[in-house]
C-alpha cells in the first residue's frame, strides 16, 4: 500500500471512528426486530417476554448485524481506495447510447433463456382476476389498480385481433416489459457510474441485475408490480438527478414533463405508489433550490394526491362505472390486531365494540376470531366493507384496544410482518423469495375468456435452475426477502449517517422513497406465505441499486464523477 493510499485510508478510518458508536443503533435495532420476528414464528404467533431464547437470539442477531455492517463499510472503503489509485485508462459504463446499448444487450442475453422457457408467460392470480373484470365476469373494481386492469385487457384484445389468442397478446406485453427493464437497468448502471459510483460497485450491480434469476423470472411474468417497476426505476433516477444537480435539471421543460408523467404512472400502477411519489417530491423541496422550483415540486406532489384521492374516485370511476376498492385494504394490520383481540381477549369487547367491527368488515367479529391466522390477514379482512361503521370508528376502537392490549397487538403485527424480519417462515419453511414459475394460481372464471397457460416441463426446468442457485452458499443471502426488505435499507441508513454533513443530507433525501416503500411493507396483510410477498418486495429491489449507487457516490465520488463526465460523453 503506497503512502497516498495509506493516507486516504487513514482519513476514512478517522471519520468512521468518530461516528461509529451512535450509528450502531441501526444494526442493534435491526437485530432486536429479527429476534422478535423469529420468536413469533417459532411460537406460532405468540411473544413470551420471559423466554430466555428471545434474549439469546437478540444478542446473536445484534452482534452479527453490527459486525456485518462494519465489515461492509470497511471493505467498500478499501476497494474504493485501491481503485482510486489504479490506472484510469479504461472507462467502464460510459454515459453514452453505445454503452447503454451494450449493457442492455448483455442483460437481454442473460434473460432471454428465461423468457423463452416461460412462454407464453406466467400470470399471477390477481392478474387473472383483473382479466375476469375486464371481460365482464365481475364488476371492474379498483381493489387492483384499474389502469393495469385495462392495460392487461387491451393487450389481450390485441392478441385476439392479431393472433386469435388473447394470451399471445399478454405475452407481447411481457416481452415489452422485459425489454424495457433490460434497457432501464443498463441506463441505471451507466447513470450511477456517471455520478461517481466506483467501478467495482457498478460491475457488481450489473452482474446482479443480469445474473440474479429472480429478475428474469419476475419480468417473464405479468402482475401489477412488474408493470409498476418499469415506471419506478426512471422515477428513482430522476430523483437522484434532482438531488445531484440541486434541482437545476427541473429547469429543462422535457425533464419536468417526464417527471410529471412518470410520477403519475407510478401512482396508477400500484396503490402505494402515491405515497412514495408524494412524500419523495415533498422531501425534495428541502434541497437548496429556488422558491419557484420548490413550488413546482410541492405542486406536483399535491397534484398526484388530488388526482389519486379526488379526481379518479369521484369523477373517473363513475364515468367508467368502476367500483372503488374496499377501505379494508388500507388497514389489513389493524384488522389483524383486532382479530387477535377477538380470539384471545374477546371478553373485553363490548356489544358496541363488536357492532363497530360487524358494521365495517365483511366477515364480522365472530368469523374474524374463528378464521384468525397470525401470519396473514387475507382470511379475515374480506373483499369489501359494509360501511355501516366508518373507518374513523374502527381506528378509534383499534387505538383504544392497543392501549389495553399492547403485547397482543405487537404479537399480531410481528406475526403479519415476520417475512421482512426473519430468515424462516412458520414450521421452519423458507424465508426466501418465491416467485411463480407457472400460472397455477388463478381465478377459474378466466378460462371462460381465454385458454389459460398450463405448467410445462420448461417451467419446471426454470424452477430447478432457480432452486439450485438459491442453494449456493453466500449467494443465497440474495434470495431472502428480509435481505432486500430491511437489511439493505438499514445498512444504507447506517452508511448515510457516516457521511460528512453535506453529503449526509443528500444521501438521506435519496433514501426517502426506499424508506417509504419499506414502511408500506409493514402495513401489508401478508409477508411470508406463498409468492405474494415476493412481488411486494420487488419495489424495494428496483429502488436499491439506485440508492446504493447514490450513497456510494456521496462517499467515494468527486474526482471519479468528473473523470466520467469528461471522458464518456454526456447526454444533454
Amino acid at each position: 500500500m503506497n503512502m497516498a493510499m495509506r493516507s486516504g485510508w487513514l482519513k476514512a478510518s478517522t471519520i468512521w471512528h468518530a461516528s461509529l458508536q451512535w450509528r450502531l443503533l441501526f444494526p442493534i435495532m435491526l437485530g432486536l426486530l429479527f429476534a422478535l420476528g423469529d420468536e413469533v414464528v417459532a411460537t406460532g404467533g405468540h411473544l413470551y417476554p420471559t423466554r430466555p431464547q428471545l434474549y439469546v437470539k437478540a444478542v446473536i442477531y445484534m452482534a452479527v448485524f453490527a459486525a456485518a455492517f462494519i465489515l461492509v463499510e470497511r471493505g467498500a472503503a478499501l476497494l474504493a481506495a485501491r481503485e482510486r489509485f489504479e490506472s484510469r485508462s479504461s472507462i467502464w459504463f460510459g454515459w453514452s447510447p453505445r454503452s447503454v446499448a451494450i449493457g442492455a444487450a448483455g442483460i437481454a442475453a442473460c434473460w432471454l433463456p428465461y423468457l423463452m422457457a416461460q412462454y407464453p408467460g406466467v400470470y399471477w392470480s390477481d392478474t387473472s382476476r383483473q382479466l375476469v373484470m375486464y371481460y365482464g365476469g365481475e364488476p371492474v373494481m379498483d381493489q387492483h389498480p384499474f389502469f393495469t386492469t385495462y392495460l392487461f385487457g387491451w393487450f389481450a384484445d390485441l392478441g385476439q385481433l392479431l393472433f386469435s389468442d388473447r394470451i399471445a397478446g399478454l405475452y407481447v406485453l411481457i416481452v415489452i416489459q422485459a425489454a424495457a427493464m433490460a434497457v432501464l437497468l443498463a441506463v441505471m448502471t451507466c447513470y450511477i457510474r456517471r455520478i461517481g459510483t466506483p467501478r467495482w460497485l457498478c460491475r457488481l450491480t450489473y452482474g446482479i441485475v443480469a445474473l440474479f434469476p429472480l429478475f428474469p423470472v419476475m419480468f417473464s411474468s405479468m402482475a401489477k408490480d412488474t408493470v409498476n417497476a418499469v415506471f419506478l426505476l426512471p422515477f428513482m433516477m430522476m430523483v437522484a438527478e434532482i438531488i445531484r444537480t440541486k434541482g437545476s435539471c427541473l429547469c429543462r421543460p422535457w425533464f419536468a414533463a417526464l417527471l410529471a408523467a412518470d410520477s403519475l404512472l407510478v401512482c396508477l400502477t400500484k396503490k402505494t405508489g402515491v405515497y412514495v411519489v408524494a412524500v419523495t417530491l415533498l422531501a425534495l423541496c428541502l434541497i437548496a433550490i429556488g422558491a419557484r422550483l420548490r413550488i413546482m415540486l410541492a405542486g406536483l406532489a399535491a397534484a398526484m394526491a388530488v388526482i389519486m384521492a379526488v379526481f379518479i374516485p369521484n369523477i373517473l370511476f363513475p364515468a367508467l362505472r368502476i367500483q372503488p376498492g374496499g377501505q379494508q385494504e388500507m388497514v389489513p394490520v389493524v384488522a389483524q390486531q383486532l382479530a387477535h383481540d377477538l380470539k384471545y381477549n374477546g371478553d373485553d369487547y363490548s356489544g358496541q365494540d363488536r357492532a363497530i367491527i360487524d358494521g365495517f368488515f365483511e366477515y364480522g367479529s365472530e368469523t374474524m376470531a374463528e378464521q384468525y391466522n397470525p401470519f396473514q390477514a387475507d382470511a379475515i379482512k374480506g373483499m369489501y366493507t359494509r360501511h355501516e361503521s366508518s373507518l374513523a370508528d374502527v381506528l378509534g376502537l383499534w387505538l383504544r384496544k392497543t392501549i389495553e392490549h399492547p403485547l397482543g397487538h405487537l404479537e399480531a403485527w410481528l406475526s403479519t410482518s415476520h417475512g421482512w424480519i426473519t430468515f424462516r417462515g412458520p414450521d421452519n419453511a423458507s424465508g426466501c423469495l418465491l416467485p411463480y414459475f407457472a400460472s397455477n394460481w388463478y381465478s377459474e372464471q378466466v378460462t371462460d375468456y381465454m385458454s389459460w397457460p398450463r405448467e410445462t416441463e420448461r417451467n419446471r426446468g426454470v424452477q430447478i435452475v432457480y432452486d439450485t442457485m438459491q442453494g449456493i452458499p453466500v449467494i443465497n443471502v440474495l434470495f431472502h426477502r428480509a435481505f432486500w426488505a430491511t437489511m439493505v435499507p438499514c445498512l444504507l441508513c447506517y452508511l448515510a449517517c457516516g457521511l460528512p454533513r453535506g453529503e449526509r443530507r443528500r444521501a438521506w433525501l435519496m433514501l426517502v422513497p426506499l424508506l417509504v416503500s419499506t414502511a408500506t411493507l409493514f402495513i401489508a396483510g401478508v409477508s411470508g406465505l406463498g409468492g405474494e410477498p415476493t412481488r411486494y418486495v420487488l419495489t424495494s429491489m428496483i429502488m436499491i441499486p439506485v440508492v446504493v449507487g447514490f450513497v456510494a457516490s456521496c462517499r467515494f465520488g468527486g474526482a471519479t464523477e468528473r473523470q466520467c463526465d469528461a471522458s464518456a460523453g454526456m447526454w444533454v
